[in-house]
């Protein structure tokens, strides 16, 4: 796992709220706070398969948003 690079933080006024990091190497994404409590026994597979789902569908567009719209590169320079 890396540590990701690109974030959205919301506000509220001057004061984080909350925020979304990515990181389009290793396909982590980070979420403060916490949504949903951990889950366990049975609840915690079926959770897993929906977040993995709704992860397949949302993870192009957040690729999307941060190179098309922002025009950001996803991964670090390569350095010499």
């Amino acid at each position: 796992m890396r540590l990701p690079r690109h974030a959205v933080v919301l506000f509220a006024g001057d004061t984080p709220v909350g925020s979304v990091n990515v990181c389009f190497e290793c396909g982590d994404i980070l979420v403060w706070p916490d949504f949903e409590p951990p889950a366990s026994g049975p609840t915690a597979e079926r959770r897993l398969r929906q977040q993995m789902k709704a992860y397949k569908r949302v993870f192009p567009e957040w690729e999307r948003f941060f190179r098309d719209d922002l025009g950001l590169p996803l991964t670090p320079p390569v350095q010499p």
